[in-house]
């Protein structure tokens, strides 16, 4: 069925009227900004942090023993004495030494009488020589042998020198403020020279031991400051900085030994 062309124009017609008829009654509403929150993005470092256990140590200990060999006769410190510069630690049997010292003196007077005959010879054969008594052979040959008596006078008197210093170093004294950590010979006991009679530790400045895993050493290499809890100070950390690290694993734990400094 077809509708007729007059009624469809009249229906055009009232559809665009009330079209019109609504847009001058509605106001057409805009959109206000709205705030947004905004974070820059930064690059940021990330801490790495590692935990290890480790050891206080002193970072000097020293091996005190006698510089000449005997018979130690008494020792004055024991483990845990604390210790100062100067003070004497142990003694030796000064019998060993009184004969020696003994026998140096008398070496030094006889030496002196065989230079002091020897200059005297000297002098009396170039008193003969001015008067034509005498070759000058026997005034060198004379000269010769005051300079070797001269040189024996002066290897008596080291000799002299040397065995009262054995006098002196029968005594054994600590070289700087420290804490006996071990006595290694008793009184009674023959020891050599050199050899360790007691082991003290310097309480200037410590360090702690750590043994680092082979996993965690680029952490341990690039860790600028540590922080070290020793639970006998309580839990206030302590500011400690590496000093060495130890490029050679330990065979037997398969570690590599880390010295800190303690701050």
């Amino acid at each position: 069925m077809r509708i007729p062309t007059p009624i469809v124009l009249l229906t055009a017609l009232l559809l665009t009227s009330a079209l019109t008829a609504c847009d001058r009654s509605t106001p057409v509403r805009e959109d206000r900004p709205r705030p947004v929150r905004s974070i820059v993005v930064e690059p940021a470092q990330t801490a790495s942090s590692l935990t290890l256990p480790g050891e206080v140590h002193p970072r000097i200990e020293t091996r005190y023993g006698f510089r000449v060999g005997g018979k130690i006769a008494e020792r004055m410190v024991s483990v845990g004495d604390r210790i100062s510069a100067g003070q004497v630690l142990a003694r030796l049997d000064p019998k060993d030494v009184e004969p020696a010292v003994a026998q140096a003196r008398a070496q030094v007077a006889a030496a002196q009488t065989e230079a002091k005959l020897a200059h005297i010879e000297l002098e009396r054969l170039k008193d003969l020589h001015r008067q034509n008594f005498v070759s000058l052979a026997q005034v060198d040959r004379q000269q010769a042998q005051t300079d070797a008596s001269d040189a024996r006078q002066r290897n008596a008197q080291a000799q002299l020198t040397q065995a009262r210093n054995a006098v002196a170093f029968q005594a054994l004294v600590a070289d700087a403020d420290g804490v006996v950590t071990a006595i290694d010979a008793e009184a009674g006991q023959v020891v050599a020279a050199g050899q360790s009679v007691v082991r003290a530790a310097r309480t200037a400045e410590k360090e702690l031991l750590v043994n680092v895993p082979e996993a965690d050493l680029p952490v341990a290499r690039e860790a600028k400051t540590w922080q070290v809890t020793i639970p006998a100070l309580g839990d206030e950390p302590l500011q400690a900085r590496m000093r060495e690290l130890s490029p050679v694993a330990d065979p037997a734990s398969r570690t590599y030994p880390m010295r800190l400094t303690l701050l």
